[in-house]
C-alpha cells in the first residue's frame, strides 16, 4: 500500500510539473524591431507585418495593443489567440516633421513573457528630399567653369514623382539627371556649375518643380567670381621707397596663384632694368606652365641707377582669359654718399689783431683741389679786411672784428664753404679735456684750443706747477700727452699760452680701482626710470617679430609719427590708418609715444611762402587742437595704457615750422592743443603726458618762452629736445683724431655742447620754469645720433664705433647725477628704429651696412643696437625695468678716459664700463657694500658689434666689499654683474 501511494503521488507530481511548464512557456513574435525607411513627413508608408504566435497549449487572452505615434497599427488578432494559431499587426510611419522617430508596438497579454515588444525607428524627411541644403563654390577664374558640384533628390513620399523642371539663373548652370520622373525611394542627381563672367560675388537658387507635396525645392547657390590668376600684391603694386644709387633693394614678390582648373601657359614676362626680377614660375624665363590650384613667385629688386623717381609695369602675360597682368611698380633712388662738398678748417677761430691764422680746405667726393679765397667777399681780402693768401694764411687787420673767410672751388664755383674768425683782443683760452680719468701708468692727451680751434700759438703744459710734471705727479710732452704715475691721486693740468699770455687748467684723476658703493641696496634719491629706452621712426617697424627685437633689448618705447596727413586727410578721421601699427607696438609689450606735427591738406594755407607745406602753422589753431583732442578719445578708448606720451610738433625751430613767427605761432599752438588734450584725457578717467618742443639742439630762449610763458606752461608735462653732433659739413669727422673739425669723442664730451653740458643747459632752464613740477618736471631726449644726415659717416653702424658711440653716449646721460643734476633723463629715444638709409637699430646686414630694411626682408640687430642689449634687456643688466644709481662712483664721465657707471636693480648690482680711447689697461673693480654676499659675478662684453660675450668671473672679499681685476680692451664696451647666490 505504501508502495502503491508513493508511486501514485509521483504520477500526480509529473503531472503537475508538466502543467507548469506549459504555462510558463513564451509566446513569439517577429520580427522584434522594425526600420523604417526614410519616410516623406504628411505621408503614410506602406505597412510591415508583425506575427504574434501562440505556441502554448492553452488559449492566449490579449488585453492591450499600443503603437506609440507617429506608429500606428492595425491586427487581426481579437481579444484571444487559440493553443497554436497567430495573428498580424500592420504597422506603419506617418512622420510629422523632419527629424528621427524611435518608439514601440507594446502587446499586453497572459503569456508568461507580457508584454512583448517590437522597437520601431524611422526618419522623417520632405517628401522629396535634396542633399545638400546650400551649395559654395570656391572662388572660380572668370569666364571658366567650375567642377559640378550634384544635388541629390530622393523621393520619400508613397508614390512615384513627375519631375517638370530644373532651373537656374546664369552664372549658374545645372543639368537634370533625373529624367520625368522618380520612383519611390529612388534617387537622383541634378548637376550645378558655375560660369562667372566677372569679378563679384554671385548669389541665386537652384529650383527643382515636381510632383511632391514639398514642390518646389529651392537650393541656394553662391560663388565668387575672381580672376583667373590671382595676384600679390593685388592693388596698387610694390613702392620700393628711397633706395641708394647703384645698389639693390631687397628682394620682393609677387605671388601668382593659378585659381583655374587646368593649367595656364606664360606668354612671357618684363619690366624695367630698374626692376630686374627672377622667378620660379613656368620655365623660369617667362615660359612654360603653372598646373591648376598651383602658386609660383616672381621677386622683384630695384636697383636705381640715378637720384629720380622710377615708374614700371611688371607685366605678365599668359593664355588666361583675362590676358596679361601688370603690377604697377614705383621707386625713388637717392644719393646715399655724401654729395660733393668742400669743408674750411678751423670753422670758428679766434686771434689776436694783425695775428695769422692757416686754414685749410678738405674736399670731399671731387677730384677738385684748388681754391680761390676770399675775406668778407674780397678776393684775397684787403687790409681793411685782413689778407689771405693763396694757400690759404690769413693776417687779421688791426681792429678787432668778425670777418667771413670763404674758399671757392676753381673748377666749381658754386662748391664753397666759408669759416668766422674773430678777430679780437680778449680771445679764450680752453684746455681739451678738462677733466679726465687715467689709470695709474696710462696715457691721456690735451689739447690746446682757442675759440674752438687748435691754438696756434706757442705754449706749454705744467702739472701740479712743474712744467713737463715729473714722475710723482705724471709727465706731459709739449705735444700735451700725459703719462699718469704709479701713484692714485688727483693733478692739475694747466696750460699757458706763451702768446697770448692767457692761462687756464684741468684736473686729471688717476686711479687704481674703478669704485662703486652701491650702499646696501637700501634705495636712494638717484632714480633710474622704468621704460627710459626708445627708438624713433617707430612707424617703419612692420611687424611684430621685428618690433620684438627691440622689446628683447629693453628699447620698449616707440616714438612714431601721429600720421595726421594720412588719419585727417577729411575733417572726419581715418584710424585704420594708425592703428594698425599702435596695434603692432601693443603686441610687442612696447608703449608709444605719438608725435602730433604737420598740418592736414584742409589746414593749410592756401596762398603765401607756406601754401600747401604740411610743415606750415595751421590755419585754424582751434581747430588743430580739437583734432589733437581727438587723438587722445580715439587711444584712450582703444589703446588704454598704450599711448600716453603726446608730443607737440617736431623741431619747430627749424623748416619744420613754417610760419612768419615761428615761436609765437608754436607758443600759441602748443597752448591750444595741450589744454584740449588734458581736458578730453580728464574726460577719459585717463592720465596723459603732454610735451615739447622737440628742439632742434639746444635754444635757450626757446626753451625759456616755452616753461615760462603763461599759456604754455601750465600743460608741459615733460620738456624735449634732439641731439646730433653733425651735419652734411662734418661728415668726415673721425672718431678720436681731429681732421681741423674736433672727433665725434671729443664732441660727445664737449663741456658746453657734449651730451651732459646740453642736457645741463636744458635741466637749468627747466628747473626755472613755472610747470607744474618745475625743477622734477621730466627731460626726454627724443632724438640723438651721431649726426643728422642721411649719409655714411665715421661711425654710424660701425662694428667698433657704433655700440661705443651709443654706449658712450648713455653713460654720460645717466651719470649726469654724478655732475651736480638732481635726476637723469627720463626718456632716451635712439634715431632710429629704421630710418633708411644709415639710420636704425636693425636693419638687413650686407657689406654696405646702410640700414635697408625692404618689406619682406628679416631684419638682425646692427652694431649700435647691442649698447641697449647689454644695458637695458632682462637677459644682461635689464634696466629697463628701472632701478638706481649707486650713491658715488670713481671715476665716473668726465671728458676723457675711461666713461663708467654703476646702478642697482632688484636683481643685480652692475658696472658698466666704456673705453672710448685706444689705450688698453688692466683695472681693478671695486664693488662697495654691494648688499650681496656672493664672490661669483659675470662679466659681459659687446663682441665685433654682433654679438655679447660673458663669462664667469671672481670676487675677493674685502670686508664687506667685493673686488675683482679686468683687462680693458681698446674701443670697449663691458659690464660686470653681481647676483645673491644661494
Amino acid at each position: 500500500m505504501i508502495s502503491g501511494a508513493r508511486s501514485l503521488g509521483g504520477f500526480l507530481l509529473l503531472v503537475l510539473f508538466s502543467h507548469a511548464g506549459l504555462q510558463a512557456q513564451n509566446i513569439s513574435v517577429t520580427p522584434r524591431v522594425i526600420a523604417f525607411p526614410t519616410q516623406g513627413i504628411g505621408t503614410t508608408s506602406p505597412a510591415h507585418d508583425v506575427t504574434l504566435w501562440n505556441n502554448q497549449p492553452g488559449k492566449l487572452n490579449v488585453s492591450s495593443i499600443e503603437a506609440g505615434a507617429p506608429f500606428a497599427q492595425t491586427n487581426n488578432c481579437g481579444s484571444s489567440l487559440a493553443p497554436n494559431a497567430q495573428c498580424t499587426f500592420k504597422v506603419t510611419f506617418s512622420p510629422a516633421g523632419k527629424r528621427y522617430y524611435s518608439s514601440t508596438l507594446t502587446i499586453t497579454d497572459s503569456a508568461g513573457n507580457s508584454p512583448q515588444v517590437v522597437t520601431l525607428t524611422g526618419n522623417g524627411d520632405l517628401p522629396v528630399a535634396y542633399s545638400p541644403q546650400r551649395i559654395l563654390f570656391p572662388d572660380q577664374g572668370i569666364n571658366s567653369t567650375s567642377s559640378s558640384h550634384n544635388i541629390t533628390l530622393s523621393n520619400y513620399q508613397s508614390n512615384a514623382i513627375t519631375i517638370s523642371s530644373v532651373s537656374v539663373p546664369a552664372p549658374f548652370s545645372a543639368t537634370n539627371n533625373c529624367g520625368g520622373s522618380l520612383g519611390v525611394g529612388k534617387s537622383c542627381a541634378v548637376t550645378v556649375t558655375f560660369s562667372p563672367p566677372a569679378v563679384k560675388y554671385y548669389s541665386a537658387s537652384v529650383t527643382i518643380t515636381d510632383g511632391g507635396n514639398n514642390s518646389p525645392q529651392v537650393i541656394p547657390v553662391t560663388g565668387n567670381g575672381v580672376l583667373p590668376i590671382k595676384f600679390q600684391p593685388a592693388m596698387g603694386g610694390y613702392y620700393f621707397t628711397r633706395q641708394m644709387v647703384n645698389t639693390p633693394s631687397t628682394p620682393q614678390a609677387v605671388v601668382l596663384t593659378n585659381q583655374q582648373g587646368s593649367a595656364v601657359t606664360f606668354k612671357g614676362m618684363s619690366s624695367s632694368a630698374q626692376f630686374p626680377f627672377t622667378t620660379n614660375c613656368g620655365d623660369g624665363h617667362g615660359g612654360g606652365t603653372l598646373a591648376g590650384g598651383a602658386s609660383c613667385s616672381i621677386s622683384v629688386t630695384f636697383y636705381p641707377s640715378a637720384e629720380t623717381t622710377y615708374h614700371a609695369n611688371l607685366t605678365i602675360g599668359s593664355n588666361s582669359s583675362t590676358g596679361p597682368i601688370s603690377i604697377p611698380l614705383t621707386g625713388t633712388g637717392i644719393n646715399g654718399s655724401a654729395p660733393a662738398s668742400l669743408v674750411v678748417t678751423p670753422t670758428a677761430p679766434c686771434i689776436l689783431p694783425s695775428q695769422s691764422q692757416q686754414f685749410s680746405t678738405t674736399f670731399l667726393n671731387t677730384p677738385s683741389t684748388a681754391v680761390n679765397w676770399y675775406v668778407d667777399g674780397i678776393h684775397n681780402g684787403n687790409s681793411a679786411v685782413g689778407t689771405i693768401t693763396a694757400s690759404g694764411l690769413y693776417t687779421a687787420p688791426a681792429v678787432a672784428r668778425i670777418h667771413k673767410v670763404r674758399a671757392v672751388s676753381q673748377t666749381t664755383t658754386t662748391l664753397g664753404a666759408s669759416s668766422m674768425v674773430n678777430v679780437t683782443t680778449t680771445p679764450s683760452l680752453v684746455l681739451d679735456p678738462y677733466v679726465a680719468s687715467v689709470p695709474v701708468g696710462g696715457q691721456q692727451t690735451f689739447k690746446a684750443v682757442i675759440c674752438s680751434a687748435p691754438d696756434p700759438n706757442s705754449y706749454d703744459f705744467e702739472v701740479d706747477g712743474i712744467l713737463g710734471g715729473n714722475s710723482t705727479v705724471g709727465t706731459i710732452t709739449p705735444e700735451g700727452v700725459y703719462t699718469a704715475p704709479p701713484a692714485a691721486g688727483q693733478h692739475q693740468i694747466r696750460l699757458t699760452d706763451t702768446t697770448l699770455n692767457k692761462t687756464t687748467a684741468g684736473q686729471v684723476t688717476v686711479y687704481s680701482s674703478i669704485t662703486a658703493d652701491f650702499g646696501s641696496r637700501a634705495g636712494n634719491s638717484l632714480v633710474v626710470p622704468p621704460a627710459m629706452f626708445g627708438y624713433g621712426r617707430a612707424e617703419s617697424l612692420r611687424t611684430v617679430s621685428d618690433r620684438n627685437l627691440l622689446t628683447q633689448a629693453g628699447v620698449t618705447e616707440a616714438r612714431l609719427s601721429a600720421q595726421i596727413q594720412l588719419v585727417f586727410a577729411s575733417p572726419a578721421p581715418d584710424w585704420k590708418k594708425i592703428d594698425p601699427i599702435v596695434s603692432s607696438i601693443q603686441a610687442s609689450g612696447q608703449h608709444a609715444m605719438l608725435q602730433l606735427h604737420n598740418s592736414p591738406p584742409w589746414l593749410q594755407p592756401t596762398s603765401g611762402t607756406c601754401a600747401g607745406n604740411a610743415y606750415a602753422a595751421p590755419t585754424d589753431i582751434g581747430q588743430w587742437a580739437h583734432m589733437a583732442a581727438q587723438f587722445v578719445a580715439h587711444m584712450d578708448a582703444t589703446f588704454p595704457g598704450v599711448v600716453t606720451d603726446y608730443e607737440i610738433w617736431n623741431e619747430p625751430n627749424s623748416p619744420n615750422l613754417c610760419a612768419t613767427d615761428q615761436l609765437n605761432s608754436y607758443l600759441a599752438l602748443y597752448a591750444a592743443a595741450a589744454s584740449a588734450m588734458k581736458a578730453q584725457a580728464a574726460q577719459d578717467g585717463k592720465t596723459i603726458r603732454v610735451g615739447g618742443p622737440a628742439l632742434s639742439g639746444y635754444d635757450k630762449t626757446w626753451l625759456s618762452s616755452f616753461v615760462t610763458n603763461s599759456s604754455t606752461a601750465p600743460y608741459v608735462d615733460f620738456v624735449s629736445y634732439h641731439q646730433y653732433f653733425g651735419g652734411t659739413t662734418n661728415l668726415n669727422v673721425q672718431w678720436g683724431t681731429a681732421t681741423g673739425l674736433p672727433s665725434l669723442y671729443d664732441a660727445t664730451q664737449n663741456v658746453s655742447l657734449g651730451a651732459l653740458g646740453t642736457y645741463r643747459r636744458v635741466q637749468a632752464i627747466v628747473a626755472t620754469g613755472a610747470q607744474p613740477i618745475s625743477a622734477s618736471t621730466p627731460i626726454y631726449v627724443t632724438e640723438y645720433n651721431t649726426n643728422w644726415a642721411f649719409l655714411r659717416d665715421c661711425c654710424k653702424n660701425d662694428p667698433t664705433y657704433a655700440p661705443l658711440f651709443n654706449a658712450l653716449y648713455l653713460v654720460d646721460m645717466l651719470d649726469t647725477v654724478y655732475n651736480g643734476l638732481p635726476q637723469v633723463p627720463s626718456k632716451l629715444f635712439y634715431f632710429a628704429g629704421s630710418a633708411y638709409p644709415y639710420f636704425c637699430l636693425v636693419g638687413v646686414k650686407d657689406s654696405n651696412n646702410d640700414c635697408l630694411y625692404s618689406a619682406g626682408a628679416t631684419p638682425v640687430p646692427y652694431p649700435q643696437y647691442y649698447a641697449f642689449d647689454l644695458l637695458a634687456s632682462p637677459a644682461y643688466l635689464g634696466l629697463s625695468a628701472g632701478g638706481h644709481m649707486v650713491n658715488t662712483i670713481s671715476t665716473p664721465t668726465g671728458g676723457g678716459g675711461l666713461a663708467t657707471t654703476a646702478f642697482y636693480t632688484p636683481s643685480l648690482d652692475a658696472v658698466f664700463i666704456v673705453n672710448p680711447t685706444s689705450n688698453s689697461s688692466q683695472v681693478t673693480v671695486t664693488f662697495k657694500n654691494p648688499g650681496y654676499s656672493s664672490t661669483q659675478g659675470t662679466l659681459y662684453a659687446i663682441a665685433n658689434g654682433d654679438q655679447i660675450s660673458s663669462s664667469a668671473i671672481s670676487f675677493a672679499v674685502q670686508g664687506s666689499n667685493r673686488t675683482t681685476t679686468i683687462d680693458v680692451p681698446p674701443y670697449s664696451v663691458q659690464a660686470i654683474s653681481l647676483k645673491q647666490t644661494n
